[in-house]
């Protein structure tokens, strides 16, 4: 594939267009678990296929094709950005099915105390890595759209 010279307004409407192919694809792809668990494929397989497929098509795509097109992606803040992203939306997505299979493990035993405090700080967890991403993601749009944010202050010509 072949990197993309784009302007910024270009590229908002073909990341646009891939966030809905993207979205459209993982919409797709949710009765896969059942025909995988009605094969025989054992469900600790099932979910470590299906959560590594939601974060490879949901998170590392997207980024890796963000780090390729951005008009910005010479900027040290840019790929710092990207990878801020991607360590925050892994998480987040892991440590929420982690949530939610510790909460489902221990729902019936005797430690029940114990796994409502896993899916609490799990849930916290997760939470903050999504935010986190949310906030990293607004402070790149607000320095992604001006050239003149890579100039310092005081050299900036009006």
């Amino acid at each position: 594939m072949e990197v993309l010279e784009l302007n910024r307004s270009e590229y908002e409407r073909v990341r646009r267009r891939l966030n809905t192919r993207l979205g459209s694809c993982l919409l797709c792809s949710v009765p896969v678990p059942l025909v995988l668990l009605s094969l025989g494929v054992p469900p600790p397989l099932v979910l470590v296929l299906t959560i590594g497929a939601a974060v490879m098509i949901g998170v590392a795509y997207p980024l890796w094709w963000r780090a390729r097109h951005n008009p910005g992606r010479h900027d040290v803040r840019e790929r710092r950005t990207v990878c801020l992203l991607f360590a925050c939306r892994s998480s987040a997505i892991v440590s929420a099915v982690t949530a939610a299979v510790v909460w489902v493990a221990f729902a019936g035993s005797d430690g029940h105390t114990a796994s409502v405090v896993w899916v609490v700080m799990l849930s916290v967890f997760s939470a903050a890595c999504f935010l986190l991403s949310v906030y990293v993601q607004r402070k790149a749009l607000v320095f992604g759209g001006d050239e003149r944010a890579l100039v310092p202050q005081e050299r900036r010509s009006p």
